[in-house]
């Protein structure tokens, strides 16, 4: 169940404004946990807070991937006008 939050995280912290996720996952991650008879309603704001702890970690992935991914080699020349 995890990969529901964390896969569409990933894939916002690829962009520039991926912050929106997270309260997203605050209220998505308890809403499906609760769907599906995992947590009771007195746990319903902890399940929030490693939903947003979960969003923000993939967040956090995907900026990692995008500031690698958007890295110069060293051996490639800066044009500059």
């Amino acid at each position: 169940m995890i990969p529901t939050i964390l896969v569409p995280a990933v894939v916002a912290g690829l962009f520039k404004r991926g912050w929106w996720i997270i309260p997203v996952a605050a209220v998505a991650w308890p809403a499906i946990l609760f769907a599906d008879d995992v947590i009771e309603s007195g746990s319903v704001l902890v399940t929030a807070a490693f939903g947003v702890l979960n969003a923000s970690f993939g967040i956090l992935v995907g900026r990692i991937i995008r500031d690698i991914l958007g890295r110069k080699r060293p051996d490639q020349e800066v044009l500059e006008p």
